[in-house]
């Protein structure tokens, strides 16, 4: 099990290491690719998208 847990912390920092060392360091707005697991990565976009659409209701209501 912990072995598992290094192993895992060792490829995150691997896909950081090579993303950054190549393109430099370039926030983006969704980090998707950092994200393998498809299930994971349609939970955030719906997540983000919720965000947007409260910021976007509550900006038309101001109006």
């Amino acid at each position: 099990m912990e072995s598992m847990k290094i192993l895992t912390l060792y490829k995150l920092s691997m896909i950081l290491l090579l993303r950054f060392s190549f393109t430099g360091i370039i926030w983006q707005d969704d980090f998707s690719w950092l994200f393998r697991s498809e299930g994971l990565n349609n939970l955030v976009h719906k997540k983000r998208r919720e965000e947007r659409e409260k910021i976007w209701n509550m900006d038309k209501i101001k109006e």
